[in-house]
């Protein structure tokens, strides 16, 4: 029987190769002046800027370029951008890159229209001004943040990931250009695939999935599963990135519908205290996740195994037939922090969304079978 949910997707997708190059008669539905978004590299090297840059000067956008944006953008970050934005008149945002140049366009997007600062609205879905439009041009395919109504930010005073999510943050169009995805090194592909499979993983197994997003999840799962490996082993493979980009966007939709599990939740900490990449510290934690919920969710979880040959030991090979190691003693030779890391994870939302309820002894246990690699 199928229970009784809601499916909001607001965002108009366009996807294909060489979509990048409309963005500037897709700009003018919605502003003149374009805050462009984006990174210090990943805009440039995949020739993203300056094709964006053109079509927008084309089609009589003017752009002023932000493109300061770091990884695991702060909340001081997005204030300066917003600045720029005013004083700008910016009247829409363009955001160019992964995960964090999109996150952090979407939170300038509130602040240029709203006073104060990221820390007063976590857990707010509504702001007194609309947000400036955002239309969003993933260059790589992992965090479907394109399609969805979250920013993460850190927040350096406590050393936190935190997240802003409203409707009022969904880009208005993404523009998904699998060849913008090409020029991603081997271990970016990789981090940032595992990411997507990530989330295509804790949707499915989320307290708040639905009949819908779990066949989005699903259908992403295999699609990372047959493409991943390709695009890692050949960059240069369009058709494997278009597959990939596709995946991950998928995944991105149905974490808009469920949000995420403990696996983010202890995920954020080996990012904010030891500078592991976020979708490879997920990936280290994977294998030894899916083993703890598989006990009040086995079903769910063995349709995940077979997807990748049947067993949590595959998924694990999967992995690392790539490169990245679930050896948790290889990231952290010294866990020192483990304490304060469970500190951060007991304080998250994510865990009241684990099919099996967390306490902390469970996630000592898993940083512990992490350690030594133990599924059992």
């Amino acid at each position: 029987m199928i229970r009784d949910f809601g499916f909001y997707m607001p965002t108009e997708v366009v996807f294909g190769k060489g979509v990048v190059d409309r963005i500037g008669e897709i700009a003018v539905r919605y502003g003149k002046r374009a805050l462009v978004v984006t990174g210090r590299r990943s805009a440039r090297a995949s020739g993203a800027l300056a094709r964006v840059e053109a079509s927008l000067s084309e089609a009589g956008v003017t752009c002023i370029l932000f493109d300061r944006v770091t990884p695991n953008p702060s909340i001081e970050l997005v204030a300066e951008g917003a600045g720029v934005a005013r004083d700008a008149e910016a009247d829409l945002i363009v955001a160019i890159g992964g995960g964090s140049p999109m996150d952090a366009g979407k939170a300038m997007a509130i602040f240029a229209t709203n006073e104060g600062s990221a820390r007063d609205y976590f857990g707010v879905k509504t702001y007194a001004r609309p947000p400036l439009p955002i239309l969003a041009i993933p260059t790589t395919a992992g965090t479907g943040s394109e399609v969805t109504e979250y920013a993460i930010l850190t927040d350096l005073q406590s050393k936190d990931k935190k997240s802003l999510a409203s409707p009022a943050i969904f880009p208005k169009v993404a523009l998904a250009d699998p060849e913008l995805t090409c020029s991603m090194s081997p271990e970016i592909t990789v981090d940032t695939g595992i990411d997507a499979l990530t989330h295509a993983v804790e949707s499915y197994l989320a307290n708040r999935a639905t009949a819908l997003s779990d066949a989005l999840a699903l259908e992403s799962m295999r699609i990372i599963r047959r493409s991943l490996k390709r695009a890692w082993e050949d960059g240069g493979d369009v058709d494997a990135r278009g597959e990939l980009l596709y995946g991950s966007m998928l995944a991105g939709m149905a974490i808009a519908q469920t949000g995420t599990t403990m696996l983010h939740a202890m995920g954020y900490p080996l990012t904010v205290f030891h500078g592991i990449a976020h979708g490879r510290a997920n990936g280290i934690l994977l294998p030894y996740v899916l083993a703890f919920d598989r006990v009040s969710a086995p079903e769910k979880v063995g349709r995940i195994a077979e997807i990748f040959g049947g067993t949590l030991e595959d998924v694990r090979d999967f992995e690392e037939e790539m490169g990245l190691s679930t050896d948790l003693s290889e990231a952290l030779p010294e866990p020192d922090a483990l304490d304060e890391m469970t500190d951060h994870v007991m304080r998250t939302k994510n865990l009241a969304n684990n099919p099996r309820p967390v306490v902390r002894a469970d996630v000592e246990a898993i940083w512990q079978r992490a350690l030594c690699r133990s599924l059992g």
